[in-house]
């Protein structure tokens, strides 16, 4: 192609047809001009192809990601409630206490993990770290304003200010824990030190026995025992809230629905 314009380039030199030459100049430039038009436009368009796959891709990344957290809350949610249930029990029985009830009574998430009894009555969550890698790396990079932003900033939500609220509780009720744990060792030395030990981090259930009887009289840690439930009431709402927005979010942003949805129109 390039050897037939010089070819007719130079026939038109010879030929000294100068309006000519001139037209057909600015033909073969306006043609070099949309060349260079159309790889520009083919070059973007392939640029935009991959940056929406990519936002695509993105998008599910975090949408699994959110789905992964929204099981862990659920998990979390409900293991707390049986435990409000059982200190609710207890404080609702505390004239009446019986150890043989107490101890059949914990929830089966625990009482299979073998832990000693007073752990049951002074156990705090781990703290709430929430898996947000994918979030964070988008974060970093700046991709994440590929991603609808109404979906970044349920996501923002959920990991940043709702993360350090939930510890927030968290932090208060260990130090309740420490704060039950200290007044126990303090109130009731004599039993413990009495009582025989099955191993070197518990006692037998005599010893438990007589310690909940002597607790029955005890309005102090009844109190304490009550203060720490409503703590836990609190996060436990804060979880179901996060919970049910999961659950909305992960109908309205799932990847799957929106494809279906764009392809309808």
């Amino acid at each position: 192609m390039a050897r037939i314009f010089h070819s007719i380039r130079q026939r038109l030199l010879k030929e000294n047809r100068l309006t000519r030459y001139m037209g057909y100049a600015i033909g073969e430039i306006l043609l070099v001009v949309i060349g260079i038009l159309i790889a520009l436009q083919v070059n973007n368009w392939n640029e935009g192809r991959k940056l929406k796959d990519h936002a695509q891709k993105l998008h599910l990344e975090l949408y699994d990601e959110l789905v992964k957290n929204h099981i862990y809350l659920e998990g979390n949610g409900t293991s707390l409630s049986k435990y409000i249930i059982y200190l609710e029990s207890i404080i609702s029985n505390w004239d009446s206490l019986d150890f043989e009830v107490m101890k059949q009574t914990i929830p089966n998430e625990y009482a299979k993990e073998n832990l000693t009894f007073l752990f049951y009555l002074t156990n705090y969550s781990q703290f709430y770290d929430p898996e947000h890698e994918m979030y964070t790396k988008a974060l970093n990079e700046g991709s994440i304003s590929l991603v609808n932003k109404d979906f970044v900033s349920v996501l923002s939500g959920l990991y940043q200010s709702t993360n350090s609220r939930i510890n927030q509780f968290i932090g208060e009720e260990y130090k309740l824990s420490q704060e039950i744990n200290k007044y126990i060792s303090e109130t009731y030395p004599a039993v413990f030190q009495a009582g025989s030990r099955t191993s070197k981090h518990d006692w037998d259930d005599a010893t438990y026995s007589t310690f909940v009887e002597q607790i029955r009289q005890d309005g102090v840690l009844r109190y304490k025992f009550e203060t720490r439930m409503q703590q836990m009431a609190v996060r436990e709402h804060i979880i179901a809230s996060l919970v049910s927005m999961c659950n909305r979010e992960i109908r309205k942003h799932n990847p799957k629905i929106q494809a279906q949805s764009k392809a309808g129109e």
